[in-house]
């Protein structure tokens, strides 16, 4: 436009008379005039959308953050009760009611924990509202996101299954009742049995000990053992 500023200057200043038409071009000033008016009005709205689209943007990355900074401690609070379960479990030293009391208060702090989930639910779903299905500054997850993905979950194991953090709670869940179950179980057998501390240790470091590995591929090799401490153990019952 700048450039038929100075044309039309100087059309003015010589007196020059110009024809209707051009030989070198099909476009005339009318067209540019309405072309340039016509990008003067789509610069703000695009800009405008830009701007909307850099916040949105931003508020992305602020519920990114957000969900990281909690997901990133739940997780591995998580991971560290179930093996702070999984050692009172198999602990042979000690009375069966200590364990049990050990076991309550683990319950008791897990029921407490539960107000963190709730508040990591409520910012999972505002990401899930926000359609933002990427989170670089965390390696956790509230679900498993396909089959494939749950199928891949169950074949890599229990660790895998903690870095979904709905999965990891509710296996933290079953596993506490589970194993105050057991303990339970322990304890009304020891009493109806007549079964001395000794002799419960005894068997819960033998079971300890073919816990180990799987039944199948341990009885594969160690069959005899098994028969033994079959033996000792209906012994000690007698």
């Amino acid at each position: 436009m700048a450039i038929q500023n100075e044309v039309e200057k100087v059309i003015q200043s010589y007196s020059i008379r110009i024809s209707s038409s051009n030989p070198y071009s099909t476009v005339t000033m009318d067209e540019i005039r309405t072309k340039w008016d016509k990008v003067k009005q789509l610069v703000p709205i695009r800009d405008q959308s830009l701007q909307e689209e850099l916040a949105r943007q931003h508020a992305n990355e602020r519920l990114r953050r957000q969900f990281a900074a909690q997901a990133n401690a739940i997780g591995p609070w998580i991971q560290n009760k179930m093996e702070e379960i999984a050692r009172s479990s198999i602990q042979i030293t000690g009375a069966l009611e200590d364990q049990m009391n050990q076991l309550k208060q683990y319950e008791h702090n897990i029921i407490n924990y539960k107000n963190n989930i709730d508040k990591l639910e409520g910012d999972h779903q505002l990401i899930q509202e926000a359609l933002v299905f990427d989170n670089k500054h965390t390696n956790y997850t509230m679900e498993v996101g396909s089959r494939t993905g749950a199928r891949h979950s169950l074949l890599t194991g229990p660790r895998h299954h903690l870095r979904h953090i709905r999965v990891g709670w509710e296996l933290l869940l079953t596993t506490i009742a589970r194993t105050i179950n057991e303990v339970e179980t322990q304890i009304l057998t020891r009493d109806a049995k007549g079964i001395t501390q000794e002799q419960m240790n005894e068997f819960r470091a033998s079971f300890n000990h073919f816990d180990r590995v799987p039944a199948s591929t341990y009885l594969k090799g160690h069959a005899g053992d098994v028969k033994q401490c079959t033996r000792n153990n209906m012994h000690a019952l007698v």
